[in-house]
């Protein structure tokens, strides 16, 4: 395969295959599948991108059809998000978004994906897997910040070990970060944490228009949001790095608007979108990537081999005598500097 040829790929006439599409809305709304109006056809690879962007499909056998796949739904959407996202993304509610974030950029292959980094959390180094992901091994910081439990937590355990909770999620309101978290695997813990849950939920909007909906109830939509969408993404085979910004997305519009309609429809959308983005990044990339093959410079010997004063002693040359050593080189040198003076 050439090289960026399988970047390449994954961005047909600027938009994400089809196929892609299509597996991401049938994992997620499976109602809203892609179908030919004309003929019914449901297989992506019958389907394809015309001059305006829309889907054309050529039939259930592939001998033409002229028919179009209604993905106005799924486009509409995808044109909603992206307008909350921008006016969402400065500020949240309660949450102001840091101005520093964590990006790295690797001094050895000039990698800048964040998806290309791997976080070691044992010894706290962010390593570089190389602008396209085969492997550089560069070490771009040491000693970094683990934002979570100190200890894992599992199934046989009688406590939990940790002393705080997770960190800060700026996706979140204050409300849900600034939470207590109540521990305890027996009935009546449940039913205190069931109770402590819905008095939280009704103090997250203490003092606001009572005609909203309650901040407590967005974040526990983002967390469904996030499951839902970690799943797809997961059975999918796609990058942990999509499932991330696709919550990011969805978090924006759910901030700015009291009602989502259409659930999974808005899921499928902030996922196929952030599949989008990454692979437009994969490709740019790509394109941008230095030559790395190593330049030859010419030697002070091999200029003087191939000069004409070396061809002429050669030729009066012949045999072992041919062989060339170091003083036949030096001889060379120096009626090369004769020559220029």
């Amino acid at each position: 395969m050439a090289e960026g040829e399988e970047v390449e790929s994954l961005i047909v006439n600027g938009y994400l295959p089809i196929a892609t599409k299509a597996a991401i809305v049938s994992s997620l709304a499976p109602e809203y599948e892609l179908e030919c109006k004309r003929c019914g056809n449901k297989e992506p690879k019958f389907f394809s991108y015309d001059g305006s962007g829309h889907i054309a499909c050529s039939g259930v056998d592939g001998r033409g059809c002229g028919g179009t796949v209604d993905d106005e739904p799924i486009e509409t959407t995808r044109r909603a998000i992206m307008s909350a996202h921008a006016s969402m993304s400065s500020k949240r509610d309660g949450f102001v978004v840091p101005d520093v974030t964590h990006k790295w950029a690797c001094k050895v292959c000039g990698n800048k994906n964040p998806a290309y980094f791997t976080h070691d959390t044992r010894g706290g180094d962010v390593i570089c897997n190389g602008k396209d992901g085969t492997g550089c091994g560069n070490v771009v910081e040491e000693r970094h910040r683990h934002e979570g439990a100190a200890f894992r937590n599992f199934q046989d355990d009688k406590e939990d070990r940790n002393h705080h909770g997770p960190a800060a999620d700026r996706l979140y309101s204050a409300a849900h970060n600034m939470r207590t978290e109540l521990a305890g695997k027996s009935a009546s813990a449940v039913r205190l944490r069931q109770t402590y849950e819905q008095v939280e939920l009704g103090l997250s909007n203490l003092g606001k228009d009572e005609k909203r909906t309650r901040i407590g109830y967005k974040d526990q939509h983002k967390k469904k949001a996030s499951n839902r969408i970690k799943s797809a993404v997961l059975g999918l085979s796609l990058h942990p790095s999509i499932s991330d910004r696709a919550h990011e997305l969805f978090a924006s519009l759910r901030d700015e608007r009291e009602a989502i309609h259409r659930f999974d429809l808005v899921l499928a959308a902030c996922t196929i979108q952030a599949a989008e983005e990454a692979a437009k990044f994969d490709l740019s990339a790509s394109k941008t990537a230095p030559d790395n093959k190593p330049v030859l410079k010419a030697t002070r010997r091999s200029e003087l081999l191939k000069g004409p004063l070396a061809a002429a002693k050669r030729a009066r040359h012949s045999g072992p005598e041919l062989r060339v050593g170091k003083g036949w080189i030096a001889q060379l040198d120096d009626l090369q500097d004769d020559v220029r003076g």
